[in-house]
């Protein structure tokens, strides 16, 4: 995993009591949430078919990939919002 991954590995739980999550999300993040419900319903066909444990496994691993990499596009979206916001305040230019 690469350190910016590593970096951005928050538990989004404890990061809400910091934030407030009243983003709009964006055609590409609402994009990528549909591909990630597409793998995931090719991994519950995979386990109905009986497909080989390994292909399911790599499949699996291709979710959580996808998923990762989500995240640190909702956390990178996050903390450049709540920096122009914090930017905004500190020049007086919003309430």
């Amino acid at each position: 995993m690469s350190r910016v991954l590593k970096f951005f590995r928050l538990d989004f739980l404890s990061l809400k009591k910091y934030t407030n999550f009243n983003m709009k999300y964006s055609k590409k993040i609402q994009n990528r949430v549909s591909r990630i419900e597409g793998q995931i319903g090719g991994v519950k066909k995979m386990i109905a078919n009986n497909t080989q444990e390994d292909k399911v496994m790599i499949q699996l691993q291709a979710v959580i990939s996808s998923l990762e990499s989500l995240k640190v596009e909702l956390v990178k979206k996050q903390m450049k919002e709540s920096l122009v916001d914090d930017i905004r305040k500190s020049l007086g230019l919003s309430e």
